[in-house]
């Protein structure tokens, strides 16, 4: 079963796919992104927002999205961790 990371309003990638990940206003990442759309790689997961991140998949696609639960999940971790403890 794999485990889900929430990405802006009701997308969500598989965190075992996630291969790297980065901030799009690089334009290395950017270039990534425009030769995965012509090639029918990029799954765009942003709703029509600003796009903020780009997630790599170990299949080849590219995932754009406006907001992410990185921040949040790390955070959630370590307050799980210490009531486990």
């Amino acid at each position: 079963m794999n485990d889900f990371m929430k990405i802006g309003m009701g997308g969500s990638v598989a965190r075992g796919r996630i291969v790297a990940s980065g901030r799009f206003n690089s334009m290395p990442i950017r270039r990534v992104v425009h030769q995965a759309r012509k090639d029918g790689r990029l799954i765009d997961l942003t709703f029509g927002r600003a796009c903020k991140w780009v997630f790599f998949l170990d299949s080849g696609h590219v995932v754009l999205a406006a907001t992410s639960d990185l921040n949040s999940d790390e955070s959630e971790k370590k307050s799980h961790d210490k009531q486990n403890t």
